[in-house]
């Protein structure tokens, strides 16, 4: 009996520790340092240019496209998040604004430098990533209550 409960208080330990440590982890990829937002762009540009099949023309083309857009984002989540001033809503509702302006500016330099069936590759891989991030509920939205 004494062995199971200490099994299921260890269990129960690990669980609350990766849980806990879970929204760090989700969120690393913008907070990082600028050595790690690197890293990992790097890695997701190698994936991307395997996925699209870049050559070596196009590959630092699309890279440095990538890359400042990159950069402008980073800017910008920055900004928005030392900004001070309230308006936490109104600045976001702002910014979606922006990132949508400059995610056509992106496709527009990429479809001079893409083949069309690359770039549709492309919008597809943003397109998941973009589900992927936002998954699961919306704030205060419960399942099987559809807002």
């Amino acid at each position: 009996m004494r062995s199971s409960i200490n099994i299921f208080s260890l269990l129960l330990a690990v669980t609350l520790l990766s849980v806990a440590g879970a929204p760090g982890a989700f969120a690393q990829g913008m907070r990082g340092t600028p050595e790690e937002q690197k890293a990992a762009f790097e890695e997701r540009f190698a994936e991307m240019a395997t996925t699209l099949e870049l050559d070596a023309e196009s590959s630092p083309k699309v890279k440095d496209i990538l890359w400042a857009a990159q950069e402008k984002r980073m800017e910008m989540m920055s900004s928005l998040r030392g900004g001070g001033g309230g308006g936490g809503n109104l600045a976001r509702n702002g910014m979606r604004a922006k990132m949508a302006e400059m995610d056509k500016e992106t496709t527009a330099a990429l479809t001079d430098v893409l083949t069309e069936d690359q770039l549709k590759k492309y919008q597809e891989i943003v397109s998941s990533s973009r589900r992927g991030r936002q998954g699961g509920q919306r704030r205060g939205q419960r399942a099987g209550n559809p807002q």
